[in-house]
């Protein structure tokens, strides 16, 4: 597809789930991957709707496709950690701080934070 449409069509998602029209977002989403299926930032807006529904496995699921997609964002393991917490896998947790510290180091605090609220609970 092309960059700035699909980018348009995140942004109509984002707006549709915002309006609480989440059939409509997840479509928006879905109609990205038809013609991109490694888009990582549809494959994130997508594990967001999840995510921010408590459907943890959907939504780590599909951050982890988005970073098999964009290996280099460190955003998206971030996204992958707090899937994680929630579904208390310590080791996938770890394993998921360590790659976002490596690839951005700014992140060191903020992961070693979220491991602490997963030995918490």
């Amino acid at each position: 597809g092309h960059p700035d449409y699909d980018a348009a069509r995140i942004d109509l998602g984002r707006l549709e789930w915002e309006a609480g029209h989440e059939e409509d977002a997840r479509n928006q989403f879905h109609a990205i991957l038809k013609k991109s299926p490694n888009d990582a930032a549809a494959l994130n807006a997508l594990g967001n709707t999840y995510f921010l529904k408590g459907r943890y496995t959907q939504a780590r699921s599909y951050y982890a496709k988005a970073a098999a997609a964009a290996p280099d964002n460190a955003d998206l393991r971030m996204n992958m950690l707090k899937a994680d917490i929630h579904l208390k896998r310590r080791d996938r947790a770890r394993e998921d701080a360590a790659k976002a510290a490596a690839l951005d180091p700014d992140l060191k605090s903020a992961t070693e934070s979220f491991l602490l609220k997963l030995k918490e609970s």
